[in-house]
């Protein structure tokens, strides 16, 4: 068994469990465990040994209560629950006939994401909110893969970022970056999420730089 820093990435941080578990042939394996960076515990993990999450997950706050558990079967999610400060249920639910609906929160008690899944994966419209619950993000999945329409949202409601999904998950085609006001900032191509042929940038005395997506 090891202990890192930040899994998931190269950096470690000194004096301090960052999170802690085993790895077989590259793959996380079995319980794992995050921590803030009060001590707290942060998820608890289980993966099988393929490397895919299975059992309890469970979430819990910086103040050391559990904001959730979601049960996963190979990876997908099957049940959830998230409670409020008091350890009442808030949300809850079950998977039918191979779908889930599906909707997370914070531990203000306002919803995070919203959408569907089925037996592969995040399937249909998802909607993902900031803490404060304004819309932050749209987006669309195909058997757990990103297809589709993404776009990203400013607080006033307006689209920030937009563009598409191809069928093998990869950002493709014309893609939008727009000021909060609703002009266009920047535009251009994706291919295989990479910038790919002419990109422009349209810069206005107003509004100033800081209202730019």
């Amino acid at each position: 068994e090891i202990s890192l820093g930040l899994v998931g990435s190269e950096m470690c941080i000194r004096d301090r469990l960052e999170a802690e578990g085993s790895f077989d042939e590259g793959n996380k394996v079995g319980e794992w465990v995050f921590y803030f960076e009060n001590g707290n515990k942060r998820k608890v993990q289980n993966f099988d040994e393929n490397g895919k999450e299975n059992g309890v997950e469970e979430l819990y706050t910086k103040n050391g209560w559990k904001l959730s558990e979601h049960t996963f079967n190979k990876g997908v999610v099957d049940s959830y629950v998230f409670y409020d400060e008091n350890g009442e249920v808030i949300s809850k639910g079950n998977r039918k006939g191979g779908e889930l609906e599906y909707k997370s929160y914070f531990e203000n008690g306002n919803v995070s994401a919203e959408g569907n899944y089925n037996k592969t994966g995040k399937h249909g419209a998802w909607k993902y909110y900031d803490y404060n619950g304004t819309l932050e993000t749209t987006t669309q999945y195909e058997d757990g893969v990103s297809k589709g329409t993404y776009k990203d949202y400013f607080v006033n409601g307006n689209v920030e970022i937009e563009y598409e999904f191809n069928d093998e998950g990869d950002s493709e085609g014309y893609y939008q970056n727009y000021y909060r006001n609703g002009n266009l900032y920047r535009q251009g191509f994706l291919k295989d999420g990479n910038m790919d042929g002419p990109w422009s940038c349209l810069l206005y005395t107003s509004p100033s730089p800081r209202d730019r997506g």
